[in-house]
């Protein structure tokens, strides 16, 4: 039985074609029977499209035992659902509360390559083992529909796409300003990303708390009609914005505007660092007890720690001289990483005796530069290649003079066992009294 709505709730329909044996055919973007139907375990679930749906009605047309397989199935999966059941959970007083967090933000999250994205999914997985169901809706380019995946058991990031209005409106920003800005677009035009409020809109009343994550979700979120939220401020916005737009002070301080809008009316704002909690406090007059700190940490189950004897072992499996000295530094495309790098380059030309190892799109902004035959720019690599970077590097280097939050290099650098060399603004909320501050 073809089932091919477009977001509908729960779809009873497709209920009661399973619970009588039925195997029914939806669409990815279909809503609620999605919940129920398992692909090709009992019953199909494809792409919104007319070829698509004629391929798989065939299929099951020409395919009588598949389809009797597949309705068997569904049958098993449904059968509990019912009034009686129903009843029964109602009355369970034992059955514990899930309350639900929805997370708004302007990115998917994994797999996980920056910092950003390390400390949203690590966190909100967290969350979820402790018995919190979570939702996290990103923008995402590479989606034409609205997708939803399972991260873990309680954990799903609904991936919502971009429209073409909105791309071509970021070209033109982007070459009009020559930064990259999809997170201020998003703010600064909601009403080209339609999908994400109505996604915001249809999910919000269903949460216990909604987390704005980043500012920039916030109007979005306002338009949507939630009432009350969260800020998760992974920087001072107004601060890390102001160093990358040098050139272009008004939509600074735009962005300056739509931070103070999201953190005067959070009902609690949560910071990275007590440096960025100080400093929110003073630049917006907002109350101390309106905030709390919860810093990032490191993935120590993909992390390895190794001694210097380990190291040294590592090194000389993969036929590399136990004495060289690689340093190794990561970072994303992003301005502060930028100007760590030019700090490095200038290491490098000086003593090219040293190597040195740049992980992360921060290579991007280096393609058509003349690089010292000393420093070789790896690019955005595996969680595993990055494992054996950090095993095989001699030392972690973390030059950083601008920025805002916290740097989760350092503490990948410290739980791998790395030495590290850093400036004193890169220590910044961590506490570390470290051998070597440049």
């Amino acid at each position: 039985m073809p089932f091919i709505p477009e977001h509908e709730d729960f779809g009873l329909i497709s209920y009661e074609a399973m619970i009588a044996g039925k195997a029914v055919l939806s669409c990815t973007d279909s809503g609620g029977a999605t919940e129920l139907i398992r692909h090709m375990e009992n019953g199909l679930i494809i792409e919104p499209d007319c070829d698509e749906i004629a391929k798989a009605i065939k299929q099951l047309c020409e395919n009588p035992s598949l389809s009797y397989q597949l309705g068997q199935q569904a049958h098993n999966a449904v059968k509990d659902i019912n009034w009686p059941t129903l009843a029964k959970e109602l009355l369970n007083v034992n059955v514990p509360y899930q309350p639900k967090i929805l997370v708004l933000n302007t990115y998917p999250i994994y797999p996980v390559i920056s910092g950003g994205q390390a400390r949203l999914y690590h966190l909100y997985s967290e969350l979820s083992m402790l018995g919190y169901s979570v939702e996290i809706l990103n923008l995402d380019f590479n989606t034409r529909i609205i997708k939803s995946r399972n991260l873990n058991e309680n954990f799903i990031e609904v991936l919502i796409p971009v429209g073409n209005e909105f791309r071509k409106k970021l070209s033109a920003e982007e070459k009009r300003l020559n930064i990259s800005c999809v997170d201020w677009l998003a703010a600064a035009h909601p009403e080209l990303l339609p999908e994400w409020q109505t996604e915001i809109k249809r999910r919000a009343p269903w949460a216990s708390v909604v987390i704005c994550s980043h500012p920039y979700a916030y109007p979005a979120m306002i338009q949507a009609g939630v009432k009350q939220w969260l800020y998760e401020a992974h920087n001072v916005e107004a601060d890390l914005k102001a160093q990358i737009y040098q050139q272009h002070p008004n939509e600074a301080q735009k962005i300056k505007e739509l931070e103070f809008q999201c953190a005067m009316g959070a009902l609690h704002i949560i910071c990275c660092s007590n440096e960025d909690s100080q400093r929110m406090q003073a630049l917006y007059q907002i109350p101390d007890h309106q905030f709390s700190v919860i810093a990032n940490g490191a993935d120590t189950q993909n992390i390895k720690y190794l001694d210097q004897a380990g190291r040294k072992e590592i090194r000389m499996q993969m036929g590399l001289e136990s004495t060289n000295n690689i340093s190794l530094f990561m970072g994303s495309n992003h301005g502060p990483n930028l100007e760590a790098v030019e700090k490095i380059l200038i290491a490098a030309a000086q003593d090219i005796s040293l190597q040195y190892i740049i992980l992360g799109s921060v290579a991007d902004a280096f393609k058509q530069r003349k690089i010292p035959n000393n420093v070789r720019f790896l690019g955005v690599v595996s969680q595993a290649e990055k494992q054996l970077w950090l095993q095989i590097t001699s030392i972690g280097l973390n030059p950083m003079l601008n920025g805002s939050g916290s740097n989760l290099k350092l503490i990948e650098y410290a739980a791998a066992g790395l030495p590290i060399i850093s400036t004193e603004f890169g220590v910044r909320g961590r506490g570390l009294r470290l051998g070597c501050i440049i």
